[in-house]
């Protein structure tokens, strides 16, 4: 079920209500709060027995009709049964979780947000203390999304999902329902390491060679003062110490969890491991600690901007991705026809 407010239409996810917009969008929520006759709760309804409530509003400032921020246009809408709910004064607002605009690709949800605005919506995962996972996806990862059902199960129940390469950012243009820009996991990590140290989340990097891993935790920790790494272990265990790896993470306290680990293990392992590790923040980052410590070295941003990075990679190995780039992702291409051909 989809809504369409004012210039925008926001998505509700079948399986529920999963985003937290963070602090920038309280201001929202306030003005609701020191407004109370503009929305009085139905009181044939029991607060005990209402289903999970859904707030939509427009992400956009200028797609707002109201003064404070709000569009009083908007109301909740209960889970499930579709009815409209007005909003009441009574509701307590930090539990409240909120949706943002959505395109669905290939099978796949996007959401379509900057990368301030992903990182506002970090904001507000982290303040609530709940888990919440974060994936980006590709070229590569919507082709194998598309052949496999759990893996693409695992990426549509994420909180917040990214495109990450310009090639999905032109498909979703050609498709008719343009993303506003790429956000990818590389840059986003380094924004969150900065951040980390300035909001004093604690944060604990999985993946990778031990020497890697270890070298970005000294890296980061003398790049960014005040960064507090909660702990660090290398991507390479068999599987009765899987749930130990767990354990540890979940001892550590980490408000952010980095997994440097490939597709679609790091998925399938967070699908199954979420909830227990307790982290309020879990992203893949895939190479992305190699590409940090410089074993890696990262295309430049011209080549990034006309969307040849793939080609960049390519360069440095072969043969690893010579299959991965002109065999098993040319299937993206069958993928991108059959959708235009549906519209």
């Amino acid at each position: 079920m989809s809504r369409s407010l004012a210039s925008g239409s926001f998505h509700n996810s079948a399986s529920g209500v999963r985003e937290i917009i963070a602090a920038g969008r309280t201001r929202r929520l306030a003005a609701i709060q020191r407004n109370p006759s503009t929305t009085e709760a139905r009181s044939s309804t029991s607060a005990s027995v209402r289903p999970p409530l859904r707030l939509v509003f427009p992400l956009h400032k200028h797609e707002q009709s109201d003064p404070n921020g709000f569009n009083h246009g908007n109301r909740f809408i209960p889970e499930g049964n579709g009815t409209a709910l007005a909003v009441s004064a009574a509701i307590d607002f930090q539990s409240i979780e909120v949706t943002q605009q959505r395109i669905e690709m290939m099978g796949c949800q996007i959401d379509n947000l900057t990368m301030s605005e992903t990182l506002h919506t970090i904001e507000g995962f982290i303040k609530t203390g709940k888990p919440h996972q974060h994936v980006v996806v590709n070229v590569d990862k919507l082709v194998k999304a598309h052949k496999d059902a759990n893996l693409r199960q695992i990426i549509n129940d994420c909180a917040l999902i990214n495109a990450d390469g310009m090639p999905v950012v032109w498909a979703s243009r050609l498709l008719g329902k343009p993303l506003k820009e790429r956000v990818t996991g590389v840059d986003l990590f380094e924004a969150l390491m900065r951040r980390s140290a300035e909001k004093g989340w604690r944060v604990y990097l999985l993946g990778a060679r031990e020497e890697v891993v270890s070298e970005v935790k000294s890296r980061y920790e003398e790049k960014y003062r005040g960064l507090t790494i909660a702990g660090y272990r290398n991507g390479y265990w068999k599987a009765d110490e899987e749930e130990s790896v767990v354990d540890e993470i979940r001892a550590s306290q980490a408000d952010v969890l980095f997994v440097a680990i490939s597709s679609p293990k790091k998925e399938q392992f967070l699908g199954r491991y979420l909830a227990d590790m307790q982290v309020p923040f879990v992203m893949g980052v895939g190479g992305t600690f190699d590409v940090a410590v410089g074993k890696v070295k990262r295309a430049p941003v011209w080549m990034q901007r006309i969307g040849m990075e793939w080609f960049f990679r390519f360069i440095q190995e072969p043969r690893r991705l010579f299959k991965r780039y002109f065999i098993d992702d040319m299937a993206f291409l069958k993928l991108l026809v059959n959708e235009m051909v549906k519209r």
